[in-house]
């Protein structure tokens, strides 16, 4: 709706409760019957219409707020959901749910500023032609082992994971398929001091809760016997979607585990 409008609905309304106010006004000192009805109401819809004054002035100020609060310029936005940022040889790396064809990348030497690398339009990491899924890729996360980059996504709500000779890409499968043939999102490395990985992920069951599991050394190949719960929806804020814990991340620091519960040795 247009600022005219809204200015022209205003004066209306105003005009009208004025015009309420008076008739009563009159009313009450011509009528002897009901004078004190008549003042009620009179008095009722003044205190209306000073509530409506005042609303209308701080609706004004938070719209002024609103308004000048500083917008990046369309250029530097990046409209990434599920962001991850990957650091290497000098430059960093940034991933994110943005497409429906695969993941792409932005690079930046500064953390501030980012481009697409080739000056293209967008560049695509991985690319759904290499890779198991149609649709729905999100939350992408970038490691280098041994030389080789994983990149670990989700495809059609199902965990994957995708290797490249270059943190840019194409992240590519030897085999197209997920690494859990059930429904699950948002998965995250972790490489524990003695070598072992674990998969960190959300898993479709009794809502949406985080989930590990140990992986072999080839970070690709999930141990089931392993699957361990670490966080279920408890509290009431977790439940007002139907029960969601999304996006895991683990980190250790000081033989510490900072984040979901550390899992049970492996059989």
């Amino acid at each position: 709706m247009s600022k005219n409008k809204n200015s022209k609905i205003k004066w209306v309304i105003t005009v009208t409760f004025l015009a309420f106010f008076i008739s009563f006004i009159f009313s009450f000192s011509s009528n002897t019957i009901m004078p004190k009805v008549n003042l009620f109401v009179g008095i009722i819809i003044l205190l209306l219409f000073i509530g409506y004054i005042i609303l209308s002035m701080l609706a004004g100020v938070y719209t002024a707020k609103a308004q000048t609060v500083p917008k990046a310029p369309e250029g530097e936005q990046v409209l990434f959901a599920d962001p991850f940022i990957f650091y290497y040889d000098g430059l960093y790396y940034a991933y994110g749910t943005s497409s429906f064809d695969g993941i792409e990348a932005l690079v930046s030497t500064d953390l501030e500023h980012w481009e697409v690398p080739g000056g293209a339009k967008r560049h695509l990491a991985l690319h759904k032609e290499d890779v198991y899924g149609e649709t729905w890729f999100w939350a992408p996360e970038v490691y280098q082992v041994n030389g080789k980059f994983y990149m670990y996504y989700s495809g059609d709500e199902r965990i994957c994971v995708a290797m490249s000779d270059s943190p840019l890409g194409p992240f590519k499968q030897v085999e197209k398929k997920p690494m859990f043939n059930e429904k699950a999102i948002d998965h995250t490395l972790f490489i524990d001091d003695d070598g072992k990985a674990y998969l960190f992920f959300v898993r479709f069951n009794d809502g949406l809760n985080v989930w590990v599991a140990e992986l072999e050394k080839d970070l690709v190949t999930l141990k089931e016997k392993t699957l361990h719960p670490c966080i279920k929806t408890t509290q009431p804020w977790e439940k007002t979607c139907g029960g969601v814990n999304e996006g895991p991340f683990v980190i250790k620091h000081a033989r510490r585990w900072a984040g979901p519960p550390a899992p049970p040795p492996a059989e």
